[in-house]
């Protein structure tokens, strides 16, 4: 199952190995079906290329041969990089009609997102905003948004998230439940989505996260409190917290929900 922390991974860059990630035993990875108990030329992926849109990596060995998914069981192998599949944009055409034919870098496939409590509002190229038809068509009539231009967003397949901000991965060390943003590795932080874009944030122990009257957090919680997850660029997110205040991380290393507006302290790589 895809985004499962069994999935997850840590770049080590000085070994040049791939290596399971959070605190699970450091095997690398390596091209023959056995093990390896340390990183090797066998283990190394020398090539990564990022894509420019998004956040996509491709590793290939010293061959020159991709790392990709295969077959049904989705079997990582080394081989030959299969086509891409075409994606569909979407985009503003004429008659203010929205429909699924963009191709990357088209103009009229830019929305602008404005955000409000976890729910959406996209303002298309021709200034207005999208909205629901009572035939079930999507149009961008409305000049300023309303309820009929709201939408929900939910993050597909992702049942937990490493979050990291300026000062380092956010976590709880260990004996202590007071949540931090200055570690080097990061902890799981388990999502159980709701209805209307709204979140649940869990601890390991499946204990919910609690806010503090001084505006910090803590682990323990036995009541779930609702967050708002805004998708702010390219892997980075910005946590709307219950009491109103965005999720940012102090210089001295103290979540806290006290962030008035988003700024690069309240920004979270994810």
């Amino acid at each position: 199952m895809p985004y499962l922390e069994e999935c997850s991974f840590i770049l080590r860059f000085r070994t040049g190995s791939l290596s399971p990630g959070d605190r699970k035993p450091q095997v690398p990875l390596q091209v023959r079906e056995v093990s390896a108990t340390a990183p090797s030329a066998e283990t190394a992926f020398i090539n990564l290329t990022l894509k420019a849109m998004g956040c996509l990596a491709f590793f290939s060995d010293r061959q020159g041969a991709v790392l990709y998914p295969h077959g049904k069981r989705g079997l990582l192998c080394l081989g030959h990089s299969p086509a891409d599949s075409g994606e569909c944009y979407l985009a503003q055409r004429e008659c203010k009609n929205v429909v699924a034919n963009g191709y990357c870098g088209e103009p009229e496939t830019n929305f602008h997102v404005l955000w409000h409590c976890g729910k959406i509002c996209l303002r298309a190229s021709n200034g207005c905003y999208l909205g629901s038809l009572p035939v079930g068509l999507v149009a961008a009539r409305a000049l300023h948004p309303g309820p009929n231009e709201e939408f929900s967003l939910r993050l597909a397949n992702r049942s937990f998230v490493l979050l990291r901000g300026p000062y380092g991965y956010v976590g709880c060390a260990p004996g202590h439940s007071v949540l931090q943003c200055n570690f080097l590795e990061p902890d799981c932080i388990e999502l159980l989505p709701c209805k209307h874009g709204v979140y649940h944030l869990q601890t390991r122990g499946k204990s919910f996260w609690s806010l503090t009257s001084e505006k910090t957090f803590e682990t323990g919680g036995k009541s779930a409190l609702n967050f708002c997850l805004e998708i702010r660029g390219n892997n980075l997110l910005a946590i709307l917290a219950p009491n109103g205040y965005y999720l940012r991380g102090d210089r001295e290393g103290t979540l806290k929900a006290d962030g008035e507006e988003v700024t690069s302290e309240t920004l979270w790589e994810f």
